[in-house]
């Protein structure tokens, strides 16, 4: 190489300006619709489930029912709801979902539809660890506005997580997806996954996959094992969040709010058992949620052991790993909710 210092300079304005170029690229197409430039496109993919479902409620007409959880509540369909109760429903679910963003969701639902009568939350024990917000939500001005600003800078994300916003391979793979979908809607080629009511045909979660059902909650159980082994206590910040949900619903005459406590497949239970005792998380979690029950607000307790009352055993029928149960678990919850209004709840 007989001028190795006009290589490395060529090297590097062709790497910066590729660096440039893709992230260019990136903020232009915005796959999860949290960089704000506003010379971005209007195209909304269905990248930022959270966004999506955020987006989609404003245009739902005369929904009665809210479903807010993580992907333990994806077993509440919509249609299902509608089929069996008579009632308009919408999912605003979304995978591990944390208490800031429910609270989220949950204020905008209560803003954008006056029809609403039901709110069913489901309550996962993992939402009472130190609170947290993905950069898909905390730097989306549209939904981030609707959390208190006291509260903005205890839930900022790691810079890292910012960076890689804008520079990670991740980032950029779902950049093109985008720009070849936004490509399909321009010519008229491409559907949401998402419906009106906020199902869709994308599960937060696996299937079955052939394998049983106690291998698979053992599967799910070494998935959590490294944080439930470290939750210690209900986190205060996480206390707090809940009782700004339980604000908003008592500040909403004629709303009703049915929080029911999602289960754990007994082997799953077992698996943390000694945990759980010597910290006493899950009972305090269970007596915490019990605690807000008054007036409107109805505590449907499906915490292991008390989902066995209800004849849910631990075979393949009603799960499909340690956390997440099946639509047979779905009926029997509802059928709880909408059995009676002010009908005495398990204790």
């Amino acid at each position: 190489m007989r001028n190795p210092a006009k290589f490395m300079m060529h090297f590097g304005f062709a790497t910066a300006t590729l660096l440039l170029a893709g992230v260019a690229f990136v903020g232009w197409i915005d796959p999860f619709r949290n960089l704000g430039f506003e010379w971005r496109i209007k195209f909304i993919s269905d990248r930022n489930q959270a966004y999506k479902r955020f987006k989609v409620i404003e245009e739902a007409k005369g929904v009665t029912d809210l479903v807010i959880g993580s992907s333990t509540s994806e077993i509440f369909v919509p249609r299902v709801l509608m089929e069996r109760y008579g009632v308009t429903a919408f999912a605003s679910n979304s995978g591990g979902a944390s208490l800031p963003l429910r609270l989220i969701l949950l204020r905008h639902a209560l803003a954008t539809q006056p029809s609403l009568k039901r709110v069913i939350y489901v309550s996962d024990l993992f939402e009472f660890s130190k609170p947290k917000l993905e950069t898909s939500v905390y730097y989306q001005d549209e939904m981030i506005k609707w959390l208190d600003k006291r509260h903005w800078a205890r839930l900022k994300p790691e810079s890292g997580e910012r960076f890689n916003d804008f520079f990670s391979f991740m980032v950029l793979d779902r950049a093109i997806r985008t720009f070849k979908d936004y490509r399909a809607s321009l010519a008229g080629k491409w559907a949401s996954a998402y419906h009106t009511d906020g199902s869709t045909t994308q599960s937060m979660i696996g299937g079955k996959t052939g394998d049983t059902v106690e291998n698979r909650v053992k599967a799910s159980a070494i998935a959590m094992s490294s944080f439930y082994s470290e939750m210690k206590e209900l986190d205060l910040f996480a206390r707090e969040l809940f009782g700004e949900i339980i604000q908003e619903i008592e500040q909403h005459p004629g709303v009703e709010l049915r929080v029911v406590l999602s289960p754990f497949h007994e082997l799953f239970f077992r698996y943390f058992e000694s945990r759980f005792v010597t910290t006493g998380v899950y009972d305090a979690w269970i007596d915490f949620l019990k605690s807000h029950e008054r007036g409107p607000i109805h505590v449907h307790n499906f915490s292991y052991p008390r989902y066995q009352d209800y004849g849910i055993t631990q075979t393949d029928r009603f799960w499909q790993d340690g956390t997440h149960t099946t639509s047979e678990v779905m009926i029997k919850m509802a059928d709880e909710i909408y059995s009676q209004p002010n009908k005495e709840q398990h204790p």
